[in-house]
This record gives C-alpha cells, structure tokens and sequence, in this order.
C-alpha cells in the first residue's frame, strides 16, 4: 500500500540525527535500485526495520534532506523492491513523506519474515547492528533454521538403531495412550518420524527426541533442561549463590515437561514474597508455568548445542530457550502471531490425552492471561542473540496491603444494603441487576463488534470489574447453566463446602462470595450470555463468515481461500492494469494497489451500488517444511475482513451483494468472477490470430470448460447442519460423526449434563439397535462401559436399568463419545432399516446433545 502524508512536527530534525541501527537506515535519492536492494533484503531476512531514502550523508556540506521531485521518480526503486526480491515480499510498507520544495522522502517499513529471501542476482543478505552483511552456504541454511522454513527435527541420524525406539517401553506406552491401534513401526512411518535408508529405516531428530529414553546420546548434542537454584536477586551471579548444585533434566521430551514442573514447584513452595513489611505465601499459576515450559521445549532451536536454562531467582523465574523466535515472530506480535519451529514435536504432545500444548498458538496469550488473572505483573520477553529469554517476576501489579487480601480472600464486610432488581435491555445495551449482583454492557453490535461488560457487587459498590470481548468468551462464559458447586464455571477457583463459600477470580480481582451471591453472579451471567451471543450471530450471519476458521473478524482477517504464489502475481497484474481510472469496461473496478485487492465501483450500476465493496489482503500461509530457499511457490492465503464504511450509514445492513460485501460474497466473486476471467484475459493475450481467422472464444464458453478447482483450495471447514433435513440413514450418520467428532475432541475434559440430554441419547441408541442387526454386541457394551450383556436383550435391559439412575450433573465428555460411537458402529455398514418416522424420532432425541454442542462450539469459534 503506498500512501503520502505530511511531515509531523519537528520530523525533519528527527530523521537529520537519525542513526543508523538494526533496525534503521537512511539513504540519499539517488542511490541505484541494485544498491539498496540488499538493504531491503536485510531488514527482511533479520527483525525487520525502516529504511528512509532522501537523506544525504551527514559527511554533506550543502542541505542534507533532498527528497525526490516527484513521486513518480521513485518508482524504479519501488518496483524492483517489489519484483525483484526473490520470494516476493508482501506485507512491507511504502509511504511518502511530502516536505514540499525540498521534495518527497520515501519511508520503507518491512516486517520481519518468516522466509529466507535474495536479491535479483541470488545474494543473501543480514542486517547486523548498523550494517548490512551477505551471507552464504551453510550460514543460509541456518539463517533457514532460526526463522522455521526448514525444521532440524526432520533431520534424519543414520547412526542411530531404530530397533531401540520401536523396543522401547515410552514408545508402546505412548501409542497405548492416544488409543492407536497401530503397530510401532507403522505409527512411526506415517507420522514422517523415521525415514527409509535402503533397506533400513533411520529416525529422525524429532523422533529421537520423543521417543528416545536418552536422545542426547543419539543425537550426541544438549537437548535437556537445567535448573538452577540462586538465592540472590542480582543480575549479576556465580557458584556461591547456587542453593545446591542445578538439576539435570533428561529423556523424553514429555518426562523433561513433568519433571521439570515437579522441580520448579519444590522450589517454590519453599519460597515466600514481601508485601510491605509482611511475608506472604504466594504461589504461581500452574497453567502459566506449565506453558512457558511448553513452549521453550515445542520452539527451541535443537540444532544449536544446549540446554534450556531455567534459573529461579528470589524476586523472578528466567527460562533462556535456544533459537531466535521462528519466522516472523517477534516480541510485539507473540500475542497475535502464530509461527511453530518444530511442528511434528507440537503434534506428538498435543495427541497426548493430557493435552500438553492444549492452546495451540494461543500459548504466550495464556502466559499473560493466567498471570493477570493472579494478580501477577506482565512477564518480560527478550529476544538475545542466540536465544529467547521469558522473565516472571515475583511481584504483584498492585503491591499493598490490598494484595494481601486478595490473595488470603479476607472476606469483605457484607453488611451492605441490596441493589434494587432491575433488568433493561436494547440492541446495544443490556442491564440486569439482582440484589446482591449486576452487570451493565454493551452488546456486539456494528461497528463495534466486539461488547464489554462491568460487573459490581453490592459489598463493595465503589468496585466495577470490567470485562472485554475475550475476557467474557474466555471466563465468564466458560461453564454456562451449570451448577456453581462442580467448579465447571472458570471464574470459581476454590469452594469452602464447610462454611458455604466460594472464592472467584474476575479480571485481577480474587475475593469470597457466598452462596446467594455466586447463585446471582451465575443467573445473570447466563442470561446475559443469550443477549451476546444473539449479538453475535448476528453479526455473523451479515459478514457471512461462519464456514470459515474463525468466526468473526475482530482483531484480524478470515482466510476465504488459497492460491499459488506465482497465481496470486498474475491477479495482482490484471488489477494494477484495471485501475478504476483506466477505463471503463465491467473489470475496471479496482482501486489499485501493490499489497492488496481493493474492490470499487465509480458509480452505480445494475450491479453495484457506488464506492468501496471490500478489501483482500495476501498472508503467508504457515508450512511445515520447504524443500527450497530460493524456489519458492508455496500458497497465499486471501483474507478477507470487514470494510468499515465511515459515513453515515453505519449498519449491518450494508453488507449485501451490491454495497459492502461478506466474506461469502467475497468468496464466490473470487472464484467465480475474478480467478477464471484473469486466466481467460491471460490465455487471450498470448494468442496471435493468423491473417484474422483466429475465432476468439467468448469468456462465458471458456469458463464453461475451466475447471476451476485446480486453481485455488478454500478455507471452508465448517458446514451448518439443519436438523430437518437429517430424513435418510446416510444423513443421520453425518450427524452423529459429527457430534461423536465433536464430543471426542473434548474426551478429557467435564461438563455439566442434564438428566434429559443423557437420557435421551441412550433412548436414541435403543431405537437404532432395535432396527439394525448386528452379528455381535461385544463393541456396543464395551463402549457403554455401564452394560454386561452381549445379546441385544441383554444391552436393551442394561440401558433401561441404566437411564432410571441418570441425574443432573458433572460427567465426562467421553461418555457422550463412546455412546455416539454404538450408533455410528449400528449405522455406517448399512445394514439398518430405520425408516423416515424413526430416524426422526432419533433426530429428536439427539437434539438436546446437539444443542449442547453448538453453543459450546460457538463460543469456542468466537473466542
């Protein structure tokens, strides 16, 4: 995107005394393209950076800022910035900076990449401090390793003998866990974990790593964790501060995960922290703990010999990981970025029933959350020369006398008087007050998509707990219509049964409430949960984006669909040549622009209304292994989100097929309109009719015969289920696959169920096997866990003895899979014959379950 705008105050005296920096360069106007393309290159292949052109040499004896006369006199340089670095780098900036007579700066601002790249002529280049640098050879490949293109864990060792990994008790432990049924050797072939050398089969380092009761002995480099005890607060240390001698943490990268959690907190129970003049016992939040170690074992660099550091202080916790942050990760994007250095490590520990990495890619996210949540001030990331540095201190965000009380739940005077019930409700804002409890919000709506809340309790009226998007998705909503007493709710964190007090955690605040108030608290949050999330589905249905990854585009876009890179030139081409201000033909629709495809209609018409319809910008689209560093043409992702008309018509209604488009919209333009029609004017420009008998095919004919399909694979995972159309045995199986999938998922965790939804479920299962024989009934008692029988009477009657002690309350989610998996086991080989009458009947009994289902998965989908 190249923009102009004028200098801010005192900007020419700031960019005169610039220095130049790892991050920063400034050159004259009138250095060539193949000059400052290595500089570009540099910034890119390093951590980013900006580069102003139109500054002379501060060696210059005449006027140092000489800018370009015009814009245009820049764009050779722009050009092959954009053309000529090898891949292509998308999401840099171009701004001119206008300062009048003395002519326009450029201002270049490029991101860190998560690619290697090359200048025109295949040089690489670094940025180191205030110089620019070439690389080669092996430096390339570990410039490739320190970014994530290419994963030392796919690294094979040919010394090592598989048969001590595939004999190995971890391993068949390991299989037996996830419920594989896979014979080791298979297992390990399919996951790419060993590989063939001739006729014998080799690991490779991620397998060593996993499944190897040493793997530094096999891969003869430090891959373990050490742990030291300094009883001193000082940067600055040596052996005399040692507690006693650091622990060794060896073996499977799962043992390291446990053994190392098991040391920390044998360390910091002995630990206490000092508040005034007061000690207190305090301890971490083991979700926090248990990610940063996670995440310094998933994103380590193993090609680089050494251990993770872990180092416990008497005021801070410091975990030093090998390896720079992967791709174009930084420390201002941890939260939002999302880039993996060993992808088949983080899958291995995510099929874990103990979901190891249960967030994936929301794992520094859960760092900050759980830390604020506690009251804790925010960790410190560092990036260091050669490795990442993550620092927990010991310190409060409010270090009082009031931190003592949250944290000893000292209960606060509960002689106040009660609110006066109240409840008022818009479209934009809710109200609800109880006695002892209320809460005020203001509900998703357009443009501001997202809400928050504030809560205050009657005790303490001076206090209003605030609430944002995420913080009601992630805690109040988590556990919805559910028994305070189970502790289903994230917000409840202790229950004192004896005195009939519960502790919760909301926002940074930890205090006691008894039982009125939590049954109130849980009221009102329930209703209110109706009211949000209408809001939500609201908006959802106008930007058209629930088939896609994420439901809403709040903080960032939706990938609609995917094309080559070297496809997503093409397009970028075609739109560059029809500019809305070229011509006036259907397809001069384009506000033309070098990073995105900006869609926009002159004036009304029989198809569009005048003005903006969308913005789809190219994203990197994440790969688990490159085969090259040069040649590269991987997949773009095309992300669509919400153009935002800032007028006076500020409403949802606008999105629609001739204003403001959906991302549904986007998508069928995209692949029905724009991808054919570029390869049709492509295909009409490289053919060269003879003496004019050439018939020009018509677009319309072409695009009968394209197959389409071949040129870009969509985004599209989620499909809406309609219960009424569920009429056939083949339907009803799409059901319940997609509800066992779903429940299956969640096979480790509680819920709340009611008697009803459980009931009913078996209910569903007796008219199936009523109507479908089977040859056995071993599988369908095993999997109901509460039968004995093995004939059909036999199951009918342990299920009617069954259903007449089901009652509300906490069970797993696995006995709703296992349950799912009878009728799926009774329905799939087609041998049922259920007819219309009864596959309803079954729909209706499914449907309490499936209700269950879609509000859990929509609130998961928002989040």
């Amino acid at each position: 995107m190249i923009s102009t705008r004028k200098p801010i105050i005192n900007e020419e005296t700031k960019l005169l005394n610039l220095e130049e920096s790892h991050f920063c360069d400034v050159k004259s106007c009138r250095i060539k393209p193949n000059k400052l393309h290595p500089h570009f290159v540099a910034f890119a292949n390093s951590d980013g950076g900006e580069i102003y052109i139109g500054v002379e040499d501060r060696k210059s004896t005449g006027e140092r800022l000489v800018g370009f006369r015009t814009k245009e006199e820049a764009n050779e340089i722009i050009n092959v910035l954009a053309e000529k670095t090898d891949p292509t780098l998308i999401d840099y900036s171009v701004e001119f900076i206008d300062f009048r007579e003395k002519g326009y700066v450029l201002h270049l601002t490029i991101p860190k990449s998560p690619l290697v790249h090359y200048t025109s002529d295949g040089s690489c280049f670094i940025r180191r401090n205030a110089s620019t640098k070439e690389v080669k050879g092996a430096t390339i490949t570990e410039l490739a390793f320190s970014k994530g293109i290419f994963s030392y864990e796919t690294i094979i060792k040919k010394h090592v003998a598989i048969n001590e990994i595939l004999n190995g008790a971890y391993l068949i432990d390991y299989i037996k866990r996830i419920e594989s049924s896979q014979e080791p050797l298979n297992f390990l072939e399919k996951l790419k974990l060993i590989q063939r050398d001739g006729e014998n089969h080799v690991p490779t380092v991620s397998c060593l790593l996993f499944f190897s009761d040493d793997p530094q002995i096999g891969l003869n480099t430090k891959c373990g964790i050490k742990i030291y005890r300094l009883k001193t607060s000082q940067s600055e240390y040596n052996r005399d501060f040692l507690e006693d001698r650091p622990k060794n943490i060896r073996g499977p990268i799962e043992l390291q995960i446990i053994k190392t959690k098991e040391v920390i907190a044998e360390y910091l129970q002995k630990s206490m922290i000092e508040i005034g003049n007061k000690y207190v016992d305090y301890s971490y939040p083991s979700n926090a703990l248990h990610e940063i170690i996670v995440n310094a074992i998933i994103h380590r660099d193993y090609s680089i010999n050494d251990d993770i550091h872990i180092r416990i202080f008497n005021d801070r916790l410091e975990f030093e990981s090998p390896g720079r942050l992967p791709g174009s990760m930084t420390t201002s994007n941890l939260l939002v970025g999302r880039s993996s250095r060993n992808p088949l490590i983080e899958r291995l520990l995510n099929q874990l029933p103990d979901m190891y990495n249960h967030d994936i890619g929301d794992g520094f996210n859960t760092i900050y959350k759980e830390l604020k949540k506690f009251g804790f001030v925010e960790p410190k990331i560092l990036e260091l020369n050669n490795s990442v540095l993550v620092t927990v201190y010991h310190h409060f965000a409010n270090n009082s006398e009031d931190t003592i009380k949250l944290l000893t739940s000292i209960q606060i005077n509960a002689e106040q008087e009660d609110f006066k019930s109240d409840k008022k409700e818009t479209e934009e804002t809710y109200l609800f007050v109880k006695e002892k409890v209320s809460i005020q919000a203001f509900l998703p709506n357009y443009p501001d998509t997202m809400g928050s809340c504030l809560i205050i309790f009657n005790r303490f009226p001076d206090v209003m707990i605030t609430f944002n998007f995420k913080d009601i998705l992630n805690d109040l909503f988590q556990g919805l219509y559910t028994n305070a007493i189970y502790k289903l709710r994230r917000f409840i964190v202790a229950i004192d049964k004896e005195k009939h007090i519960y502790y919760v955690q909301l926002g940074n605040n930890r205090f006691s409430l008894n039982e009125i108030e939590v049954a109130q608290l849980c009221d009102i949050i329930d209703d209110f949960s109706e009211k949000y999330l209408e809001g939500l589905r609201k908006i959802e249905l106008h930007f058209g984006t629930f088939p896609y990854e994420k439901s809403l585009a709040f903080e960032a876009g939706i990938p609609i669909l995917k094309i080559k890179r070297s496809f997503y030139k093409e397009i970028m081409e075609f739109v560059q040549e029809h500019d809305y201000e070229k011509g006036d033909t259907s397809w001069h629709i384009f506000d033309a622009n070098p990073t995105m495809i900006k869609l926009y209609s002159k004036k009304s018409d029989e198809r569009y209304d005048a003005g903006h319809h969308v913005i789809l910008y190219p994203k990197q689209v994440q790969n688990e292994s490159y085969s090259s560093f040069k040649t590269f043409d991987e997949e773009v992702a095309i992300v669509w989100e919400p153009f935002h008309d800032f007028g006076n018509k500020k409403s949802l209604m606008n999105f629609n097929d001739r204003y403001l488009w959906s991302a549904e919209k986007s998508y069928e333009w995209f692949t029905n309109e724009l991808i054919p029609y570029v390869i049709y004017y492509n295909e009409m420009k490289k053919r060269k009719p003879l003496f004019n008998t050439f018939k020009r095919n018509t677009f319309e004919d072409f695009r009968q015969t394209l197959k389409i399909k071949d040129y870009f694979n969509d985004c599209k995972v989620r499909k809406k289920i309609n219960l009424s159309d569920v009429l056939t045995i083949k339907r009803l199986l799409e059901l319940v696959n997609n509800m066992q999938y779903f429940y299956h998922n969640r096979g480790s965790q509680s819920g709340w169920f009611t008697a009803e939804e459980l009931i009913s479920l078996y209910q569903s299962i007796v008219i199936c096997l009523k109507h479908t024989p089977l040859n056995e009934y071993y599988y369908i008692s095993g999997n109901l866990r509460f039968a004995t029988g093995t004939t059909l009477d036999g199951i009918l009657s342990d299920i009617d003895r069954h259903i007449s002690t089901i009652e509300n309350g906490k069970n797993s989610f696995s006995i709703v899979d296992t349950a799912l998996r009878c009728l799926i086991v009774s329905l799939r080989d087609n041998k049922s014959n259920l007819n219309i009458s009864q596959i309803g009947e079954m729909v209706g009994y499914l449907t309490p379950l499936f209700n269950k289902q879609q509000k859990i998965d929509e609130i998961d989908r928002y989040s």
